[in-house]
């Protein structure tokens, strides 16, 4: 996506992100639901982002779409947001993109996300998807006990996840993606902005109204995002050479530094403005700090 917007040096940028994220790599190596609906989340808008769109494009974002919420139940989302951002596009770009017309590319990719959910629970058993999804919906307004900054919640805050976002990145990282997020809002095509922009702000809105706060990586989906607009931040600054391109390899250097200074042990990780790993369970606890990994160890 990054290459295609504006070539290989933001390509570079977003893989260095991606590469250097310490959520986004450590929830990829645990066998959860996380990380997989996430990849299917961003996956599912890389499609419908194109600058065509025949039937294949918008068959394969229905598979992503159908695999995404067979991944994780919070994907129902999805339902409601690809119908609602491509009435946003029509307004922007009533033809839209060339290829499949939107009605029918709908229709399409509702059809193939029907078929992947109905594959994974082989076709006779799909009852049991939506049994899980009233079950989690049912018990989502009791909320969960969690932690943020000395304080312990059972209904949730508006800060948890904004707290969290920014004590588990490396600064480095949120500067860049900072960057790129205000270039993607300058882009002259208003349709690509909606695509750069308004999954992951949707996504956002939504968690922070959420009861259930027990861990950033329910924020998970937003990464990719964020490599994303890191590469479009990364591209800009190459382009203008000299002291910004020196910036960059400062800000890239800083992160390397930061992150490989904690690894293996990536699931820990916060920033130096958070007090790095020994500071983390000022901010944060549960899964934000440990999910297991460190049984052998103990034992």
């Amino acid at each position: 996506w990054a290459w295609r917007l504006d070539g290989s040096a933001a390509a570079a940028g977003a893989a260095w992100a991606a590469a250097l994220s310490p959520v986004l790599v450590s929830n990829l190596a645990l066998v959860t639901t996380d990380g997989l609906s996430a990849v299917l989340f961003f996956a599912s808008f890389y499609f419908l982002a194109r600058p065509e769109r025949p039937a294949r494009v918008w068959a394969a974002a229905g598979l992503c779409a159908g695999q995404a919420l067979a991944s994780k139940l919070n994907m129902v989302l999805l339902a409601g947001l690809v119908p609602g951002l491509l009435l946003i596009e029509r307004g922007l770009d009533r033809p839209g993109p060339p290829g499949l017309g939107r009605a029918r590319g709908v229709a399409l990719l509702g059809v193939a996300a029907v078929l992947a959910l109905a594959v994974v629970y082989r076709f006779g058993q799909v009852g049991l998807w939506w049994d899980g999804f009233s079950a989690t919906m049912s018990r989502l307004d009791q909320g969960r006990s969690s932690y943020l900054l000395g304080r312990h919640l059972t209904e949730g805050t508006w800060l948890y996840f904004p707290a969290a976002l920014f004590a588990k990145s490396p600064l480095g990282l949120l500067a860049l993606s900072a960057w790129g997020l205000f270039q993607a809002a300058r882009r002259e095509r208003r349709a690509e902005r909606l695509w750069l922009i308004l999954p992951a702000a949707a996504y956002a809105l939504a968690a922070l109204t959420a009861k259930v706060q027990i861990g950033v990586r329910h924020l998970l989906p937003l990464f990719p995002f964020l490599a994303l607009w890191a590469g479009l931040g990364a591209a800009d600054l190459w382009r203008r050479r000299g002291a910004a391109r020196a910036g960059l390899a400062v800000v890239a250097l800083g992160t390397a530094l930061s992150v490989l200074r904690v690894h293996p042990h990536l699931l820990a990780y916060f920033n130096e403005a958070a007090g790095g790993p020994q500071g983390g369970r000022r901010w944060l606890a549960d899964s934000n700090l440990d999910w297991g990994q460190d049984l052998g160890a103990l034992a």
